[in-house]
């Protein structure tokens, strides 16, 4: 074969030139019997290519929608998985019950004045069993039940906080504070006082003004011979009611003001302590029994009868107390005269009455005397105004026995008015004094004179008939 190209022979079974390189394209011999037959072969192969790619195709097709669903369901379960975290991160953080969540409750139900409702709060905050200071949510709930008007549940929450022996002494203290409280908006000031009073130590003395201990009394039960002062104490500054019959004080008793005399016979004293906030104390009670309350009788050595001339009225002085007497028929008091010696007989009729009196009260029986005096006059009428003026000289008023003034020309005259009686002095001749100038003149000065129709002793006379000793 040779070479289409330069010419050169081609050996058999070269493809090329060697001499100019040139590539050779063998063409078989047409056979039509062989196209048919690669014809058909290349149908089957096109069918069986086109077989294959639609599988492919189908097979490609499955495996992307089945990825495409994988992706999906990774994604959804992503999704899943994050709306889980989302809601566990929720729940946990913001739905989920706490003790602090349900406390907060609590607190906006107490702000719009709903107490009831906080109460039940706190007790589903209590439910949770959560490790926190019960007794703190319990003094809360109390608190709330309280301003609930709850008074009896409040308390009974209150005392299982008091029953907690593991109690530090300021949650004690807080806990006896909440109780107070409670009864308080009650007033029932009587149980606080009680029940404080059973309480510790250091309640007693955070709490000391609620505390009213009973009033103290200065003799103890008993008998006792002689009257005395009984003095009642208290040191919560309150205020003492009192009886003396055994019967429980009220704050319409008789209030402690001073120290009661006891004076004889019995007595059953009771007294309690009402404070400033009305807490009432215990009432105390103590007995007593105090002699026979009788004093010995004054003795009078003077007995009642007529006397004449100078008569003085006598009396022992008593072993205790004072004796004292009246002349108008009374009863002598400690308001009356005071016997300190021998009274002068009055003239005329008279009525005296004696009684002993004590510093505590006690008296004795009353005694009785009436006497009648008739005086035998040792003083004239008419030597009354001789007596005046020479104790008038005596003093330097006058100079001589006429009565003239000293330092001046006139003179002084008395006349005599009337007699009278003086109670425990006598009788007396009384005179008004007249001043007489050198003219003849004469003038009433004023001056009243009483002389002892007895003795010539010589006294003013007032105008209330009284006499005053001249000066």
């Amino acid at each position: 074969m040779k070479c289409p190209k330069c010419g050169s022979e081609i050996p058999e079974g070269k493809m090329y030139c060697e001499k100019c390189g040139t590539e050779i394209h063998i063409v078989k011999e047409y056979d039509a019997g062989l196209e048919q037959q690669i014809s058909d072969n290349m149908s089957s192969i096109r069918e069986e290519i086109r077989r294959q790619i639609e599988e492919e195709e189908k097979l490609k097709h499955t495996a992307e929608r089945k990825k495409h669903l994988r992706l999906m369901a990774a994604a959804a379960a992503a999704a899943a998985a994050g709306v889980c975290i989302l809601v566990f991160f929720l729940y946990y953080n913001f739905l989920r019950p706490t003790q602090a969540r349900y406390v907060g409750r609590a607190y906006e139900a107490e702000q719009n004045g709903d107490y009831k409702k906080a109460a039940e709060f706190i007790d589903r905050a209590l439910n949770l069993d959560e490790d926190g200071n019960v007794n703190q949510l319990l003094l809360k709930k109390a608190a709330y039940l309280e301003e609930a008007g709850e008074y009896e549940d409040a308390e009974v929450t209150v005392r299982e906080v008091i029953a907690d022996k593991n109690l530090t002494g300021d949650e004690l203290i807080d806990a006896y504070g909440s109780l107070i409280q409670i009864y308080a908006d009650q007033k029932r000031f009587d149980e606080i006082s009680q029940f404080l009073s059973e309480s510790p130590k250091e309640v007693q003395s955070k709490y000391s003004d609620y505390l009213c201990a009973e009033p103290t009394f200065s003799e103890k039960d008993g008998s006792y011979q002689k009257s005395f002062h009984l003095i009642l104490g208290d040191d919560s500054g309150g205020t003492i009611f009192y009886t003396l019959d055994g019967t429980d004080p009220t704050i319409d008793s008789s209030v402690y003001s001073e120290p009661i005399l006891l004076s004889s016979g019995e007595y059953t004293v009771c007294a309690v302590v009402v404070n400033k906030y009305g807490v009432r104390s215990k009432t105390a009670r103590h007995t007593y029994q105090i002699g026979n309350g009788r004093l010995a009788t004054p003795i009078v050595d003077t007995d009642s009868g007529t006397y004449s001339g100078v008569a003085m009225i006598k009396v022992e002085d008593p072993s205790s107390g004072k004796v004292y007497y009246t002349t108008d028929g009374s009863e002598p008091t400690e308001e009356s005269n005071v016997y300190t010696g021998p009274i002068e007989m009055p003239s005329g009729n008279s009525t005296y009455i004696f009684i002993t009196i004590d510093e505590f009260g006690n008296k004795s029986d009353t005694v009785e005397r009436n006497y009648t005096l008739t005086p035998s006059a040792q003083v004239s009428k008419e030597d009354g105004p001789s007596y005046i003026i020479t104790a008038l000289m005596n003093l330097g008023q006058v100079i001589d026995a006429d009565g003239t003034v000293t330092g001046g020309n006139a003179c002084y005259s008395y006349e005599y008015e009337e007699t009278q009686t003086v109670s425990g002095y006598g009788s007396f001749y009384i005179y008004n004094e007249v001043l007489i100038d050198s003219a003849g003149n004469s003038a009433v000065t004023g001056r009243r004179f009483a002389v002892n129709v007895s003795n010539a002793i010589v006294n003013l006379y007032t105008t209330g008939g009284e006499l005053v000793p001249i000066s």
